[in-house]
Order: C-alpha cells, then sequence, then structure tokens
C-alpha cells in the first residue's frame, strides 16, 4: 500500500505533533517509507509547502521521489505509472 501525505498532515506532524528536535526518529522513519516507494505527496503539496520556504519545505524538498503528478494519483492511472517513476510494488 502506497500513502499519500497532503499539506495539512506534514505542516501538523512538523509544527504539533512530531516535530523534528523532539521526535527525529519519526522523521527518519518517514524518509525510510519515502525512500521505499511507500509514502508520497503530490506536486500541489511541494507548491503548498513552497509558500513558506521554512525547514519542512527544504526537509520535504530533499527526499528524492516523494513529489509525484498528482495526475498518479487517479485511479485509472495508478495501475500503470509512466516507466520514469520507479515506485517499489507497482
Amino acid at each position: 500500500m502506497i500513502y499519500s501525505f497532503d499539506t495539512s498532515s506534514l505542516i501538523e506532524a512538523w509544527q504539533e505533533t512530531y516535530a523534528p528536535d523532539v521526535f527525529p526518529s519519526f522523521w527518519r522513519n518517514i524518509e525510510k517509507l519515502i525512500q521505499g516507494g511507500m509514502v508520497v505527496a503530490t506536486d500541489e503539496v511541494k507548491l503548498e509547502l513552497s509558500q513558506e520556504q521554512d525547514a519542512l519545505f527544504k526537509w520535504a524538498t530533499a527526499q528524492r521521489n516523494f513529489f509525484i503528478p498528482i495526475a498518479l494519483t487517479t485511479p485509472y492511472n495508478r495501475r500503470s505509472p509512466p516507466s520514469w517513476l520507479s515506485i517499489p510494488g507497482w
């Protein structure tokens, strides 16, 4: 199963629930899930996060393959992502 994060869940976790200075292991585990292709976010999330240019934006954009085109989240596209996108399990 692949999980898709939205902007509000990232902001809430980063600023309130799992602040990286208090819960660094939470963010290391999220990074591992991203690297394994289990967690993604759409390019729209990247656009929304870019409005602040803060530590969360820097962290998120440093994660390779985290942001995917929103078209890949539609049901008819989930079974066949483009060949340039390598997501384990698809």
